[in-house]
């Protein structure tokens, strides 16, 4: 963090765009992480207004990730989905297949929090096509959700399961803002199974390759309706 806000104050002071912008990326981040939906919106929405004026297409991504998500937790879906659909038109100018999957997915994570099932499936399955370690634990942990509001514990329980395993392995944290759901979701799905079976799902889960997380996922957005 004190790098970080180093190299912020240092390329203010010699006016080197790109260094603040990169900067203000990363404290927005850091923001994120800490539940500061406040401070991360002011960050990135400066990334935005200074990577709109310079026509840097990398930056404005970076912030339009940072703006949907703050809006996404903020409840204000509508904004979100602006948001991270103009991610997905620069990622698709850029032709980075990477930042395309990654909005899709988010598109899908708001998709699923408003209940729309068809496009939630949809941002789901286009994720897919290309897609790292952390989008397939993202996507496991969407899906997840998705199971246990529509009366899938096993298959909620083994996602979670599954989510977990991938975390460790990546050694990246779920979002503050994204563990209360994450704890109240699995605890009510456990509920919904004999002590035997939540642990056998769970365990199933935990077993999962990245590979295996992600054919068993795509399994499930297939079958979404």
């Amino acid at each position: 963090m004190d790098f970080i806000t180093e190299n912020h104050t240092v390329s203010r002071e010699i006016d080197n765009k790109w260094g603040i912008m990169t900067s203000l990326c990363l404290l927005g981040e850091i923001a994120l992480r800490k539940g500061d939906l406040k401070q991360a919106y002011a960050y990135f929405n400066e990334v935005s207004v200074m990577a709109r004026a310079y026509a840097d297409r990398y930056a404005l991504m970076g912030a339009l990730y940072g703006l949907g998500t703050v809006a996404r937790w903020e409840g204000e879906y509508d904004q979100a989905i602006q948001y991270h659909s103009e991610e997905l038109e620069l990622g698709r100018l850029i032709n980075h297949a990477e930042s395309v999957a990654e909005a899709h997915y988010r598109l899908g994570a708001v998709a699923r929090l408003q209940g729309d099932t068809p496009r939630a499936r949809f941002h789901f399955r286009e994720s897919m096509l290309a897609i790292s370690p952390l989008l397939v634990t993202q996507l496991c942990e969407d899906v997840a959700a998705w199971c246990a509001a529509h009366q899938q514990p096993r298959q909620a329980l083994t996602l979670f399961g599954g989510a977990n395993a991938l975390r460790t392995t990546i050694q990246v944290l779920t979002l503050p803002l994204a563990q209360q759901e994450y704890n109240q979701t699995i605890t009510a799905v456990r509920t919904q199974l004999d002590v035997a079976a939540a642990i056998e799902a769970w365990d199933a889960g935990q077993t999962m390759t990245l590979e295996e997380a992600r054919a068993y996922v795509g399994d499930i957005v297939e079958t979404m309706e």
